[in-house]
């Protein structure tokens, strides 16, 4: 069985100091392989790829989901339009989530109209009603850029459980 990387491992040029966190990162990108031949049934399977993240973010992820929704992806901020597990304010991330669960889809390996239809979605509906798996994708697409994991900073203590 033949292979492909999904997501390259690094942006040019590559940093050339390798410690804990980026051999983390080269793991995480390996187990983003997936083998050239499809079956139709692994939608669910590419779907669950988008939302994971490296070991290294568990705990702060899992500290996030504690403090912004108990783990409830249906919570509603009564204040503001935050919503979801992770609390995304619906009226600014629907738009830039919606294209980050497509770009996670696409690495992952589902065929670009199928994710598509599922962006087209996402763009029409509240966030708090996302599957919770989409919402894990937009999460996992956040933290995962330089600085991302700030949206979720700020004096509750899940700041110091960053990689």
């Amino acid at each position: 069985m033949r292979f492909r990387l999904l997501r390259p491992l690094c942006a040019i040029p590559c940093p050339r100091v390798i410690g804990p966190l980026m051999i983390e990162n080269l793991v995480f990108a390996m187990s983003m392989m997936i083998p050239n031949e499809q079956p139709a049934s692994s939608s669910a399977r590419i779907v669950a790829m988008a939302g994971r993240i490296p070991t290294a973010w568990e705990p702060f992820r899992d500290c996030v989901v504690n403090r912004e929704s108990r783990g409830n992806p249906r919570a509603q901020n009564p204040i503001s339009s935050a919503q979801g597990k992770y609390q995304f304010l619906d009226r600014k991330w629907r738009q830039g989530a919606g294209w980050n669960v497509y770009k996670r889809l696409r690495d992952a390996g589902m065929p670009r109209p199928q994710a598509r239809a599922i962006l087209a979605r996402l763009h029409s509906t509240p966030i708090k009603s996302w599957a919770e798996e989409y919402q894990d994708a937009a999460f996992a697409f956040a933290i995962l850029i330089p600085r991302g994991w700030r949206h979720w900073s700020g004096g509750h203590g899940c700041d110091r459980l960053v990689p």
